[in-house]
């Protein structure tokens, strides 16, 4: 019998503000807390609170056959506790089913791995901490940003407690493997899963597009889609947005999702599991030789979604060449805008490359052009290192 690990992540970045260069000096929010609210609260009423109650259900009826995975960004949370509370407590909820395998991830959802592992190894104990005091919970299962993984990534997590990772399965870094198998990676003992992006994308991404032949898709003919794969796992990843954000509520994604799910648990081929339910010894399975950073994002499926221009590029450089002067101040506020200014939505929002994964993906950017997004986080980090400055000068003088 085929295992399904559903995994549901919910990620939502602080946007920041239209910061032009005039603003520079004049104290301006870095922020646009009035958009990152709205967005919050609609999401909220029309995804979190239906679809958590959905879950629920689903789990009950089910008697506790359907579990699946659940990773939930520091800067949801963060915006959550500060805007709608009440989802934290159903989010509680949801996972004290015990149907819940909740995992552990960068706190602030940044590509702080590639540029900084200090910083990127205090994000993941953040998010260690915050999931304990939260929900109480240890997570040993780890999904990277943005999906992303590699040979060392596997040796640090490990290195770091973790037993397992969810990460993207793209054929050019399988090379021939089939990822609907579980692996080890090559050099520490921890498992890797990797994400069946087709039957994934099939959802979240090409749901409501008219111009499939499949349209509308039906539970029965995603659960035949299903039973197609060789393996003896299958791991599907959805954002949690999927459900009443992307896809609005009339065009019957709700139904959609509570018809598959009841169709899987009485199912005699396929079964719900929890990642850390299916690990196993690395003397049972293959090792996986990924020696260059794979990512779910866009036909290459690397990191040229988010650094693949010169704006980019620009962009990460000069936020992380920040590190050293932030830390020695020891701000907590100073140290929480420049965490917030690496999530890699920002730099996600720079990108000048065609996106293959349809139309969806023009919902993620609140501005105009790539072009925009740069010029207004370039202003921002130039206010920041003003305001750091001026800090570090403070700081000198009450020391004389």
């Amino acid at each position: 019998m085929t295992k399904i690990h559903l995994m549901l992540k919910t990620h939502q970045p602080r946007r920041i503000n239209e910061y032009s260069f005039f603003d520079l000096g004049k104290h301006k929010s870095y922020f646009n807390e009035g958009l990152n609210r709205i967005i919050i609260q609609r999401i909220a009423e029309n995804c979190y609170l239906p679809t958590i109650k959905l879950l629920k259900r689903l789990i009950k009826e089910s008697q506790h056959t359907f579990k699946f995975s659940l990773s939930i960004s520091g800067t949801t949370i963060d915006q959550l506790e500060k805007y709608r509370p009440d989802i934290i407590l159903k989010f509680l909820e949801l996972i004290s089913t015990g149907n819940v395998e909740v995992l552990n991830e960068p706190y602030y959802h940044s590509l702080a791995y590639f540029y900084s592992k200090d910083e990127f190894f205090s994000q993941v104990e953040l998010h260690r901490k915050k999931i304990k005091d939260l929900f109480n919970v240890e997570p040993v299962t780890f999904v990277n940003t943005e999906l992303t993984y590699n040979n060392q990534i596997g040796v640090d997590l490990f290195n770091l407690g973790f037993k397992g990772i969810l990460a993207e399965g793209a054929e050019w870094a399988l090379r021939g493997a089939n990822s609907d198998y579980e692996y080890f990676a090559k050099d520490a003992d921890l498992n890797v899963f990797f994400r069946n992006h087709g039957l994934s994308n099939d959802v979240v991404y090409r749901f409501s597009d008219k111009s499939r032949e499949y349209y509308p898709l039906k539970p029965s003919i995603y659960y035949k889609w299903l039973l197609k794969p060789t393996g003896d796992i299958l791991n599907l990843f959805w954002d949690f947005e999927t459900f009443g954000e992307y896809h609005k509520k009339e065009s019957n994604i709700f139904s959609f999702l509570e018809k598959l799910i009841k169709k899987i648990t009485k199912s005699r081929n396929l079964e719900f599991a929890k990642f850390s339910e299916t690990m196993r010894k690395s003397t049972e399975i293959n090792r996986i030789n990924i020696p260059q950073t794979v990512s779910w994002a866009d036909q290459e499926k690397d990191l040229s979604a988010w650094r693949s221009n010169a704006m980019q590029y620009e962009a990460l450089v000069r936020i992380y060449e920040l590190e050293k002067q932030v830390k020695e101040l020891h701000d907590p506020e100073i140290l929480k805008t420049w965490r917030n200014l690496q999530t890699s939505d920002h730099f996600y929002y720079m990108s000048t490359k065609g996106f293959t994964d349809g139309a969806i993906l023009n919902y993620f950017s609140p501005f105009l052009t790539p072009h925009d997004a740069y010029r207004y986080y370039m202003n921002v980090l130039s206010d920041f290192e003003i305001m750091i400055n001026k800090t570090i000068y403070s700081n000198s003088l009450h020391k004389n």
